[in-house]
């Protein structure tokens, strides 16, 4: 599987999605993650599924820097100011959901990509599938905002895992 994923990461550096400082890290820190946590994706090839779309997702949301901060202030861009945080951008308001500050994932690029995918896999349970899931993830409504349903699309395709 790390060769699929570093070929990913190639294809999203490429792109412009993906810092190519990051790329090689962002994409071993997948692997050990999508290998030891519950997939998103059900069937034999779930993990991989779920590894390519961890892969894409934080590339996307973050250029797979451990310390983003995102939905900032206008013009001050701390953890005070900011309300999504880490690889996967996951909002404050999960974090603390998950017990974990903004801190906590800025530090640590494998928590914060654990992080992300148990709030994708709670949002699937609750929306009902993993396209929902992700449109929320990235709006906070299962329907998804036009602009989220666009990205989860587009994300899903880039990564092939949805």
């Amino acid at each position: 599987m790390l060769t699929a994923l570093l070929a990913l990461a190639s294809v999203l550096t490429a792109r412009g999605a993906l810092a190519p400082t990051q790329s090689d890290a962002l994409a071993r820190d997948v692997l050990e993650v999508a290998s030891s946590e519950l997939p998103l994706f059900d069937g034999a090839d779930g993990r991989e599924r779920t590894a390519r779309l961890l892969l894409a997702w934080a590339a996307r949301e973050s250029g797979g820097n451990v310390a983003a901060l995102g939905d900032c202030a206008p013009g001050k861009r701390t953890v005070a100011t900011c309300r999504s945080f880490g690889r996967m951008q996951t909002s404050a308001l999960w974090l603390g959901t998950l017990n974990l500050a903004p801190a906590d994932v800025l530090e640590d690029g494998r928590l914060a990509l654990r992080a992300g995918l148990s709030v994708m896999r709670t949002l699937r349970d609750r929306c009902g599938s993993v396209r929902a899931g992700l449109r929320a993830y990235a709006s906070g409504a299962c329907a998804g905002t036009p602009r989220a349903r666009v990205l989860v699309v587009s994300r899903c395709a880039e990564s092939g895992a949805c």
